[in-house]
């Protein structure tokens, strides 16, 4: 199988990854998505995204539309807009993406141009696995 399926799920190259730093956090992000948060050396998240899957776990394209990132002393800010269409499936949203020395907070703000069928419609976060193989876990529910 070609390496960049293997690696990204498509053959479709991103762009290059940027490093950005939030008080002790340092995390990669790549066309909307945050990768490898770090506090220190630390890996404390692997991934976060936002994605549309439809009624099939069909993953939705999405297009990254007026991106803009900032980066200053005490954080950084991420904004967006995304468009998603797949066949009859059409979404769109908004998207803010700020970290400061206490947070990191990714809002989505979203609408539906169609109505479809979907098994997931928010965020995936993943974990990373050495660090987390075996440990104890707390889910805590707002």
């Amino acid at each position: 199988m070609h390496p960049q399926i293997l690696l990204h799920g498509s053959t479709e190259r991103k762009g290059d990854p940027v490093i950005l730093r939030a008080g002790s956090l340092t995390l990669s992000y790549e066309a909307g998505f945050l990768r490898y948060l770090k506090v220190g050396e630390t890996e404390i998240l692997r991934m976060i995204n936002f994605y549309i899957r439809d009624h099939n776990w069909v993953t939705i394209p999405m297009t990254i539309v007026d991106e803009q990132i900032q980066q200053n002393a005490y954080g950084f800010r991420i904004n967006y807009r995304s468009e998603c269409s797949l066949g009859d499936i059409k979404y769109n949203w908004n998207c803010a993406i700020r970290g400061d020395e206490d947070s990191v907070i990714f809002e989505i703000d979203g609408e539906s141009a169609s109505s479809f069928k979907s098994n997931r419609l928010g965020f995936t976060v993943l974990h990373p696995i050495r660090p987390c193989a075996g440990k104890h876990c707390t889910i805590t529910h707002a």
